[in-house]
Order: C-alpha cells, then structure tokens, then sequence
C-alpha cells in the first residue's frame, strides 16, 4: 500500500513540474485577459539584419495579441533603409508601441522612436541629430539635398501619426528648420531628456523599466523578454562598408605587411615605411589626419624622417653595418670566417640561398653547394648577399 501510494505522489510531483517548467519555458504567463507584453532592445548599429530580426519579434507579439510592446533604444543609428522598415512596421501594427530612450536615439534611432505611440527617456539621454549621411572611402559626408528632403518628411509624417511634434522631428534632420526659442536656423537639434519633455516629444524621465510599468499601469503582467543577441553581439559585428574600408585599420595592416617584408628582405627599409604606416593610423584614429591627402603627407614625411635618423644605428646594432657604403676595411672583420647556418640551399650558379646570421636572414652564394642546415664560413660580404664555403670538418 505505501508503495502504491507512493508511486501516485510520484507521479504527480512528475506532472506539476512538467507544467512548471512548461510555464517557465515559455517565458510569460498570461493575464486574465490574455494580454502579455513584449520587451525588446535596439542596441547598437541599425542594419538591415536587425530590420529583419524586429520584424520577426513585432509579428510574434501581433500573434499573441500583446498588450504593449517596449523598445529599449540606445544607438547612434545607421541604415535610414533599415530604419524605415522598422519604421513601417510601428506605424502599421495595432499594438501600443512604447520606446524607452536609454541613453540615446541619434538620426536613425529617433526615426524609430518618433514611430512608436509613447516615448520615454532616462536621465541624461539625447535624442536627434538625425541628418542623413554618406560613407565614402575615407570619411562620412552630408547627404545630398534629396535625401534631406526626403529625410525630414519622413520624420515629421512619423511623429504626426503618433501625435509627437513634427516641426521638431523636422529640425532633427535639416538645419534650415528654425523654431523661435527652441533652434537657430543652421543648427540641427538635438534634445536631452527634461528638453524633450518641455516640448511634448517625451511624456516622461523614468529611471528603470520597473517604473516605466508604474507609468502606464502594466504592473503585475509578466514580461515576454526578447534581449536579442543580435543587438549586442551580432550586430556589433556585422562588417559594414566603413568598417571594411576604416582607414585606421587600412594603415596599421599596411604597417604590418612592410614589417614582416622586411624579414623576407632585408635592407633596413621597409621598416620604417611600416612604423610610418602605423603612426599614420595612430593619428587617424585620433582624428588628427581626416583626409587621404594628410594621411599620405603623413606617412610620407615620418617614413623618410625615420629611415635618415634610424637606419644607420639599427644596421649597426643589428647587422654590423657602420655605413651606407660598404667600407671593406672596417666591415669586412665583422663578416670574414664568421659561421652562418644554412636555410636554404645554396646551389653554385643556379640559385641564390638563405643563410641565418646575428639573428637575421641574408642571401648567399657560394661556388660549392652547401645544403639546408648545414653550416659555411663567410669569406665576403657583396651588398646583403653574403659570400660563404662550406665548413671543413677538423
């Protein structure tokens, strides 16, 4: 009997936790009237991959008929393509869309705010500075006017729909816009968190999405969170134009290819060229060489300057060479019946070989062949091509 019964209070711990981890599993539980809330964040650069992603998330929640969905926003923006797909399908859905500007909604992300029904801002966040720009090679640039046009409309129609200012989205994107007391004309707006409350474009300063659901009677209803690793990760990574073509990132590979060429050719050269190349990536990334001009009058001038200053002391240092010239009388002693290792074959007539000595690699020649590992004697010294025998044993 106490096994029987023991089995059916097994069997019903078995049950209980398999629908509470069935309740767990699915991440929300339902209200009394079968509302739930979806919770997302946009973080990060706005692509077409994110587009896509939010898309999914919205028709889910659409599916569920959710009660409100929130968008946490912090980015500087980024596609105004993708930004007007998300855009669309804000205005489109039947949900109350609320965005939570954490930090900041800056030229795309202030297009997605401006196209949800309530904004929300935390302390010390900025919205605007919406003017669309374009990537070249080397630098980003203003938009034509097309695109500023086109731009501004689109911000203003957005935050109609959604009863925010429209004259103020407009000043977001083109300078020429001036609101008396609010922006000078050729100055683009953008506005912190008490500001865009003062103007209607934020209801409220709310630190933490608990008091977000305090604000707008959500208490009690449990979260579908969706954190999207693609905001935070994926996204972050996703190689853009400018990023493949980052002149900071350009230079500092070009330094590393002189540096290693040096290795393979050795000349006490290509080196400086590379630490040239690597001080022009520096002041690259600190803004202090913008254009291509500057970066190559840069490369350019330290280049030279390192290669006059420095290339004597290191070929001393490192190769024994006290001059350009080579001067037999006082560099010959640094070379003549030192041993040297054989990294390549060196084959009389046919080819030139690779030798190892004071720690770097040298061409050779020699009138016998002398093999791979094997160690020769150097009997003169032509140039970087080091004259060598092969060692007599005894």
């Amino acid at each position: 009997m106490k096994i029987y019964h023991l089995k059916k209070i097994t069997i019903l711990i078995i049950i209980i936790l398999f629908f509470l981890f069935n309740g767990v599993y699915k991440g929300y539980a339902e209200t009394d009237d079968g509302k739930i809330i979806y919770y997302t964040l946009l973080k990060g650069t706005i692509n077409k991959k994110l587009a896509t992603d939010f898309e999914a998330v919205l028709k889910e929640a659409e599916s569920t008929k959710a009660k409100a969905l929130i968008l946490e926003i912090d980015t500087f923006g980024g596609r105004l393509d993708a930004a007007v797909k998300i855009k669309d399908n804000l205005i489109d859905t039947k949900i109350n869309t609320i965005a939570f500007i954490n930090k900041k909604a800056i030229s795309a992300g202030a297009l997605i705010s401006l196209a949800t029904r309530h904004i929300v801002m935390a302390p010390g966040s900025t919205i605007g500075a919406a003017t669309p720009i374009r990537l070249t090679y080397w630098e980003e640039k203003p938009a034509g006017e097309k695109t500023i046009s086109y731009f501004r409309k689109e911000m203003k129609s957005t935050a109609e729909a959604n009863n925010h200012p429209g004259d103020i989205a407009e000043a977001m994107v083109d300078p020429d816009v001036k609101i008396e007391g609010v922006v000078e004309k050729g100055k683009l707006l953008t506005l912190t968190t008490k500001e865009a409350i003062m103007l209607k474009v934020a209801e409220y300063e709310i630190e933490d999405l608990e008091e977000l659901y305090q604000k707008f009677n959500l208490q009690g209803i449990v979260i579908e969170k969706r954190p999207m690793p693609w905001t935070e990760k994926v996204v972050e990574l996703m190689p853009s134009n400018k990023m493949i073509l980052n002149p900071t990132l350009i230079w500092f590979l070009l330094g590393l290819v002189l540096i290693f060429l040096e290795f393979i050719v050795p000349g006490v050269i290509l080196i400086f060229f590379g630490m040239g190349a690597w001080f022009v990536a520096v002041t690259t990334y600190f803004g202090l060489t913008a254009s291509l001009e500057s970066q190559l009058l840069a490369f350019a001038i330290t280049s030279i300057v390192l290669l006059v200053l420095l290339r004597k002391w290191i070929k001393g240092k490192f190769y024994g060479h006290v001059s350009d010239v080579q001067d037999l009388t006082q560099n010959l002693d640094e070379f003549t019946g030192k041993s040297v290792v054989v990294l390549k074959d060196v084959i009389p007539g046919k080819m030139e070989g690779m030798v190892e000595f004071k720690g770097t690699t040298w061409r050779a020649v020699s009138d016998e062949h002398i093999k791979n590992g094997e160690v020769a004697i150097i009997t003169d010294v032509d140039g970087i091509t080091l004259k060598i025998r092969g060692k007599k044993e005894g």
